[in-house]
């Protein structure tokens, strides 16, 4: 599974944002709401559509709205007050819309008759009800929101005009009549007086502080009336008290108007909500070491506070030194105010109960039920009433339906880490601080980790699959396995972690009978022999005691537990055994008393039965009822002996606390407190703790977009509305507006759309307008990494232009949108709302309902890519582990890293190459942004971890590109001199300009037009279009519309590189400019590479600069600079590069390269502007004249538009072993190169064209800062070819330093400086010159066998004394001076005078006499194997032994019978044993001279023979056969063999190998082609034989050479003659001859 490439669409639109990437936004505000408001609200108030407000108080039924169509009502809406007890409230609203008729009462919705539950959506309505509003809106545009008392907002584009009329004529002309209700007009009455007196405090509050944001967008002098009116009319004993709901409606407004109200009530005006401090209960939970590892913690003890009342305290125990009334240990045991007691238990307003043996649950009167369960570790689950939404505080969160917040500190601060959050909620002070724990606990033991994977990931399977839809397993299993994995009761943590699952599910009504069956079975068989176990109890404890209590049956209402208990019918008794009732004893008095036992009880005789006493006497007593305390003391301790348990301290005021016992320690004098950092202050002086500092009183810091102001140990923040962001990044991970996080890679479209289409994707840009709705104006531009668009609607969205999107919407839109970003309404438990208003659990269920199109299939499951590519796990925690380490040290404080981590292992398995891509950096930059968020800026990247090539975008002698981890949007541009931007983007990373004093504004308009062409071959257009075309001529790639500058232009001159001339292979790319002529030449065929340069027709060597044009080569790719124009081009022999500057080039160039106008739809443009659709028609039309080719001419038909071609389906490799699968898992789009890629491979004979789609796609990751090894992922099909020397680098610089660039001083450049691959001299070294491949340490010379010479280094060279020359930079020569030579004379026989080389000193000559290898006698030399004419008597022969003493050769004689005669003279004999030695006799004058002969055979080898076929010569001498049917066979030849100056003795009998196979060339009829069999003779089998070589002075050399023993034909595979074949087949012009890919 791979990371997919992103495509972003977002939809700017009139008032709003209609699903934008997931994001929907109802209609918006306008800029004067007056016009569209219409309320009621209070003492019968009423302000009109115009913003008139005036006093009604009629109780029939109103007409408050309606539209003002005569013919038919679009919409209408009636009231009906009612005034109970002088407050006046509405009783029904009743809401029409065309056909559809809604009732609203405080209580119910009823739509046509039906009693519906919210929310409720249909026919265009849509019903909602929180805890505060019922909201009704609908597609007309109309808008109600009702608190369910006595205001109602009305929000309408259309309402009813007239003249004017008293406030009550008016109101009274509103009333619908009702046929079975007579209700009376109201009456006019005499006017109040004017309540002048409550002028001055009225328009006292409504100008307060609070009100600084509302006074100057609402009319103040409406407000102020009513207020007055209010004042005037109340009867209660405090005025202020009656005018909170005018208040309360002029908040509203306000809010509306776009106003920011802060919180006005007070603890003495209009206060609605009681802060937590201020509560009546708390719960504390002790967590404690649960094994011998530190990190191993449980819960040990769960503790109910109750009736906290600080007055009541003594000064030093003043902050909640409380009594613990109810403490349940893990062990089961339970204690009230410190006393053990057994259970069922009834304390005043608690009830205690075991409703299993594996669970305690204690119900309270005041709405809280605490829930814990023992078995097979100690958890606990608290349940509380809604009445204590915002009410509540500490680990729990604080119940206000913000997940955002929840993490908020006891001193008022969000928190962004669990550790710190939880390190200020301690409820014992000498506790430590914990840190969050770094490593991941299952990466420390293999065995551990398949331990919980193979148990943990039964929650993923089917037996829990009936839960997945209600509530997502994936935060269950994964804190399942590291529970598992940190625990050393690895079972039971996992157990645990399983059954918190269930709970959930059973909560939600979905029931997992015979879940443990799979798992987590022993439980099944630890009950009692007399008990049952249970997956759904929902009872509570039936015991003995229960029925002594009268507690047999209770109303408590929980969530089924499971667990042991006894069967129907029986109650466990003191010893744990099921008995029925009537075995069941009695409890009086703490003592119990045996069934069937009578005992007096005040002068009753009471019997014990069935559980319960039953007496005598009609005067039952009271049923017995232990008593309760709640005070809690030291046990007679003197003051302040509790310790420093529960010292006060500045983190805790007010805060309870647990005291466990008396702890020594030291302490703060009484009054004083402790601040934390070991000193006492007094409380005004305390100091406030945030990420883990500490501030002074008066400290300010900054919190989003609000002020944070510590006063007295407690932040006090400004409450300004933040702009939200919704964050989706890497493979499908979401984090909604409201911080909920969630996982799902859909591969649909999820959009939905009314004006203004902005399409982002493959790194551009496209908008269309669609033109409905109305217009928005919006900004793009490049910030860094990011494409960032700025709506003026409150919308701006950042896109790294690969897989993260950061979507940030400002607060109008809250509780406006839906989509796969939330809804923004605070609430993250509601944000998996689907398109249909359904509220569900499972990711996958809510994104697939957001899709556009339902054709395109939902995603079913999420596959794990670290199980599927499980060989890259423990790389890809590997290379993530920079999240977890020191590198964000900083940050972790502020910014949980475990879903970042997590996210990035998973996205790193989705890379084939184990995290080495770009998911990877994706990931780690995605916590890099939330930690910049958060203020923790952190330099991450390095040139070996995701690094960035800021250099790239460096033009010459302008303003410097460098790479910044955070750096500021805004800075000064040509479009925004002064510098002012939007200042809700954070600060983002990538390449900022830094731009000199001199010249302080960045010119943006300085970009790129960036064209590229590869392979057989493929295009990229400068605005991205892609297209093939297979065409045979040279054609304009680039040409300017209106000339600027003389004579420039950029061609390619295509060759058919196939046999059947199908296909097209760039030969040569030729750049024109003034008078140059540039043709970069690939003198190779068939995908192979060599490169020329030639200049005005002459070749060249690079590195060439001449005539304002510098050329350079990388040696794999050739560039070519034109400075003045600022263009680059670069060619590779199978790939090809334009780059040229948007601000000179843009919207005038034409050519197959397209306009660069940044705009796709003019791309294909024919001569003389027309455009059409296809490209590839379009190349047609650009040929460039060439006599050579009197072809290549333009079509003489214009073509006429037609629609687009279709999508072309992927297209799969001819070949499994194709490289162009490295391309499929790659995180940059990769489809074009990957179609290009397998088209050239079926289309082209030799693979390697593969690798041009490779090297392209590679280049471009490249320019972007991702670099890629590709090449060794070849596995050797793509080599480098580099010198043995040099090293293959897939990044570095173009123009690569060498000595000649650096000899005379630092040269500025005169170019942009390009970044490609190549082959580059190892570290530490450089090129001796740019055109050499000589790598050295040190500068110096090359002397001319090309080795490098350092400065004043000596050396010798052809018998010249040398020295590498400092002041000329070459090497200076003079010749070897040599010792004279002495007279000598050689005048002996056998002897010669030669000049030969001095072995002391080789470049020197000396005269020496030297034998020559012969033999003298009688004043004659005789050659070796002559015959030395001695006597007649014997036969001499000179032999090539030497004799050491005279040096000359010895001659060697044989005696033979020495005859006078000679009969006859010129016969010959043999011996018997050598049948190849021929005696005989001669005369030579009148002597008879023997003579021998011997015979020399031909070379023979019993291998190249025929078996049975060999002879021997009838001489008897020589061996004969005949010879095998083929050429190949092994031959002889004797020669000498010499090595540096030395030889071999006598010649040596060589053999090789020597003939010809059987190669041919035929038709086939069969495979109806030619058919070709090459096979050459070589040798077969070998072996090795050492001699020793004579060398000059008597010295020796020891040889080893090959020696062949057996020949024979080998087949190899036969290369076809392209050129012949090509010569054979006619001449055609091909273009688009074969489907485009």
């Amino acid at each position: 599974m791979g990371a997919k490439a992103m495509t972003v669409s977002i939809w700017i639109l009139s008032l709003s944002i209609s699903c934008a990437l997931g994001i929907e936004i109802t209609r918006g505000r306008a800029r004067d709401h007056s016009n569209t408001i219409c309320s009621t609200w209070g003492n019968e108030y009423i302000k009109t559509f115009d913003g008139d407000v005036y006093q009604f108080p009629g109780t029939c039924v109103y007409n408050l709205a309606s539209d003002c169509h005569e013919s038919y009502l679009e919409f209408s809406v009636h009231m009906r007050r009612t005034n109970e007890g002088g407050h006046p409230t509405i009783k029904e609203l009743v809401i029409m819309i065309k056909e559809e008729v809604i009732i609203l009462t405080p209580k119910l919705a009823i739509v046509n008759e039906e009693l519906v539950s919210t929310p409720y959506y249909g026919s265009g309505i849509l019903v909602e009800r929180n805890e505060i509003y019922t909201k009704l809106y609908t597609k007309l545009g109309l808008t109600l929101m009702w608190n369910g008392e006595d205001a109602v907002m009305m929000h309408s584009s259309l309402f009813l005009t007239g003249d004017p009329l008293s406030p009550i004529e008016f109101g009274n002309l509103q009333k619908v009549h009702q046929p079975n209700e007579e209700c009376e007009d109201t009456v006019e009455e005499e006017t109040m007086a004017a309540c002048t007196q409550y002028r001055d405090k009225c328009e006292e509050m409504l100008t307060a502080r609070s009100w600084s944001d509302c006074s100057r967008r609402l009319n103040l002098e409406s407000y102020i009336h009513t207020c007055m009116l209010d004042m005037c009319s109340c009867t209660a004993p405090k005025k202020e008290d009656c005018i909170c709901s005018t208040l309360s409606e002029f908040s509203r407004q306000c809010s509306h108007a776009g106003g920011k109200p802060d919180d006005w009530r007070t603890d003495t005006l209009c206060l609605t909500r009681q802060d937590c401090a201020k509560g009546h209960f708390s719960v504390l939970g002790e967590l404690g070491p649960c094994g011998t590892q530190e990190l191993d913690t449980c819960l040990k003890t769960v503790v109910l506070l109750l009736n906290k009342d600080l007055s009541s305290r003594s000064q030093r125990a003043a902050w909640g030194t409380l009594t613990p009334v109810l403490v349940i240990k893990a062990n089961g045991k339970v204690f009230l105010h410190n006393t053990e007691i057994q259970l069922p238990h009834t304390a005043g307003n608690l009830h205690i109960f075991r409703p299993s043996s594996f669970h305690i649950i204690l119900q309270t009167e005041f709405g809280l039920q605490i829930q814990v369960q023992m078995v097979p570790i100690m958890q606990v689950y608290l349940t509380l009433d809604q009445s204590y939404k915002t009410q509540v505080c500490g680990l729990c969160g604080n119940f206000n339906d913000k997940h955002s917040d929840d993490f908020k500190t006891f001193q008022g601060m969000v928190e962004g880490t669990a550790s710190a959050y939880a390190n200020s909620w301690k409820a014992q002070a000498s506790c430590p601080d914990k840190t969050d724990r770094l490593d991941d606990p299952c990466s420390i033991s293999m065995e551990n980790e398949n331990y919980a994977e193979h148990w943990c990931s039964a929650l993923m399977k089917d037996d829990f699959s009936k839960c997945h839809t209600v509530v997502d397993p994936e935060e269950y299993y994964r804190r399942c396995k590291y529970s598992s994995c940190n625990s050393e009761k690895s079972e039971d943590f996992l157990c645990a972690a399983i059954s918190s699952y269930i709970r959930a599910c059973v909560a939600k009504g979905v029931q997992l009978q015979g879940w443990r069956s799979s798992v987590c079975d022993k439980h099944i068989s630890s009950c009692p022999a007399s008990q049952n176990f249970s997956y759904a109890l929902r009872g509570c404890q039936r015991t003995c005691r229960s029925l002594s209590s009268g507690q047999e049956g209770c109303s408590v209402d929980f969530v089924p537990v499971d667990g042991c208990s006894c069967p129907q019918g029986l109650y466990q008794d003191e010893q744990g055994t099921c008995v029925p009732k009537a075995r069941c004893p009695c409890l009086h008095n703490g003592e119990l008393i045996k069934p069937g036992k009578s005992i007096k009880i005040q002068d009753e005789r009471c019997t014990c039965i069935n559980g319960n006493f039953h007496c005598i006497s009609e005067n039952m007593m009271s049923k017995y009822c232990p008593s309760s305390m709640v005070y809690f003391s030291c046990n007679n301790a003197e003051p302040g002996a509790s310790g420093i348990e529960c010292q006060k301290t500045c983190q805790n005021l007010n805060r309870d606390c647990y005291q466990v016992g008396c702890k020594s320690g030291c302490m703060c004098p009484d009054g004083l407190i402790a601040d934390g950092r070991g000193n006492c202050v007094h409380e005004h002086q305390c100091s406030c703790l945030h990420d883990g500092r500490h501030y002074a009183t008066g400290a300010q810091i900054r919190e989003k977009c609000n002020l944070c102001t510590c006063k007295s140990g407690t932040w006090h923040c400004t409450r300004n509305e933040c702009h939200r962001t919704c964050t989706i990044y890497g493979s499908g991970h979401y984090i909604t507006f409201d911080a909920r996080r969630y996982e799902f890679e859909g591969d649909c479209g999820y959009i939905a759309t009314q004006r203004t289409e902005l399409t982002l994707a493959d790194g551009k840009y496209e908008v269309k307008d669609l033109g409905v709705g109305k217009k928005v104006t919006f900004t793009v531009r490049t910030i860094g990494l990011y494409i960032a668009i700025e709506a003026s609607n409150g919308l701006d969205v950042l896109w790294d232009q690969k897989t993260t999107v950061y979507i940030i919407l400002s607060p109008q839109y809250k509780g406006k949108v839906c989509g796969l970003c939330g809804n923004y309404d605070d609430n993250a438990k509601n944000d998996f709302t689907t398109q249909g208003q359904l509220q569900v659990a499972n990711p996958m269920e809510f994104g697939n309902s957001w899709k556009i199109q339902s054709s395109c299939p939902d995603v079913l499951n999420d596959t794990n890519p670290c199980v599927i590519n499980h060989h890259w796990h423990n790389r890809a925690k590997l290379h993530c582990s920079i999240i977890k380490g020191k590198t964000f040290k900083d940050c972790h404080q502020k910014v949980d890293f475990t879903p970042y981590y997590d996210a990035c292992v998973h996205d790193s398995c989705s890379c084939d190459s184990g995290g080495d891509c770009q998911c990877f950096c994706t990931a780690v930059a995605s916590y890099a942004a939330a930690c910049n968020s958060a203020g923790v800026c952190v330099n991450w990247r390095t040139p070996d971890i995701c690094p960035m090539f800021c250099d790239y975008y460096n033009p010459p002698d302008e303003c410097e590109w460098h790479y910044q981890a955070c750096g500021s949007p805004c800075f000064k541009t040509c479009l925004n001199p002064e510098g002012i931007c939007n200042t809700t983007l954070p600060n983002l990373e990538g390449c900022f300009p830094k731009c000199p004093p001199e010249a302080p504004i960045y010119d943006e308009h300085k970009k790129i037009c960036h064209c590229n062409g590869w392979g057989d071959p493929h295009y990229t257009t400068f605005d991205g279009v892609y297209y093939s075309y297979q065409g045979n001529c040279s054609y304009v790639l680039v040409e300017e519309i209106t000339p600027k500058f003389d004579n420039f232009g950029v061609y390619i001159d295509n060759v058919h590189c196939d046999i059947r001339d199908q296909v097209s292979c760039p030969r040569s790319i030729i750049v024109t400019f003034d008078t140059l002529v540039v043709e970069l030449r690939n003198t190779e065929t068939g995908g192979r590479v060599k490169l020329q340069v030639l200049v005005n027709k002459h070749v060249v060597s690079l590195p060439f600069a001449k005539y304002g044009m510098k050329i350079y080569s990388s040696k794999m790719y050739i560039f070519v600079e034109i400075p003045e124009i600022k263009a680059v081009i670069s060619f590779s022999g199978i790939a090809f590069t334009i780059d040229l500057p948007y601000h000179i080039f843009g919207n005038n160039t034409q050519g197959q390269c397209g306009t660069c106008t940044n705009n796709q739809a003019d791309d294909c443009m024919l001569p003389g502007g027309q455009l059409i659709n296809d490209c590839a028609v379009m190349a047609d039309y650009w040929p460039v004249k060439d006599p050579n080719k009197v072809d290549c001419v333009s079509p003489s038909l214009v073509p006429t538009n037609r629609p687009p071609s279709p999508t072309v389906p992927a297209i799969t490799p001819c070949v499994p072993d194709s490289l162009c699968s490295l391309l499929k898992s790659r995180h940059i789009p990769v489809d074009n190169f990957f179609q290009a890629c397998v088209f050239d491979g079926c289309h082209v004979q030799n693979s390697s064209i593969e690798c041009s789609s490779l090297q392209t796609y590679a280049s471009m990751c490249a320019s972007v800062g991702i670099c890629i090894d590709w090449r060794s992922l070849t596995h050797g099909k793509c080599p480098s070819n580099c010198s043995p020397n040099m090293v293959y680098k897939p990044c570095g610089p173009a123009e690569q330093p060498s000595c000649a660039l650096s000899s005379f001083g630092s040269v500025e450049k005169e170019g942009t400086p390009m970044i490609s691959e190549g082959c580059f001299c190892p570290e530490g070294s450089m090129l001796f010159s740019p055109n050499s491949e000589v790598c050295v340490k040190k500068c110096g010379c090359l002397d001319p066998h090309g080795v490098p010479r350092e400065f004043d280094e000596k050396f010798e060279h052809n018998c010249q004394d040398c020295v590498c020359s400092r002041d000329t930079y070459g090497v200076q020569c003079s010749p070897r001076e040599c010792p004279a030579n002495t007279d000598l004379t050689c005048t002996g026989l056998g002897f010669i005078m030669v000049n030969e080389t001095s072995l002391e000193d080789p470049c020197c000559h000396q005269l020496i006499c030297i034998p020559k290898g012969v033999c003298v006698h009688n004043d004659a030399e005789y050659m070796p194997g002559g015959k030395v004419p001695v006597n007649e008597c014997q036969v001499c022969t000179c032999t090539e032994n030497v004799d050491l003493k005279t040096k000359l050769n010895v001659i060697s004689c044989i005696p033979i019978p020495c005859n006078y005669t000679c009969e006859p003279p010129g016969e010959t004999w043999s011996p018997p044993d050598n049948k190849c030695a021929l005696h005989g006799c001669m005369k030579i004058k009148d002597s008879f001279i023997s003579t021998l002969a011997n015979i020399a055979c031909p070379p023979f080898h019993e291998a190249n023979c025929q078996p049975g076929t060999i002879e021997t010569t009838p001489d008897g001498c020589c061996k004969t056969c005949i010879k095998k049917q083929k050429d190949c066979k092994l031959t002889t030849v004797n020669s000498y063999i010499t090595y540096r100056g030395c030889q071999s003795t006598e010649k040596i009998a060589i053999m090789y190998c020597e003939g010809t196979c059987g190669t041919f060339s035929k038709y086939s009829s069969e495979a109806a082609n030619m058919e070709h069999k090459c096979s050459c003779c070589q040798e077969a089998k070998t072996h090795n034989v050492s001699i020793v070589l004579s060398c000059p002075g008597g010295k020796s050399l020891p040889y080893t050479y090959i020696q062949t023993d057996q020949c024979d034909c080998v087949t190899t595979s036969c290369e076809p003659l392209r050129s012949v074949e090509s010569q054979a087949l006619p001449n055609k012009k091909s273009r688009r001859s074969v489907p485009r890919p």
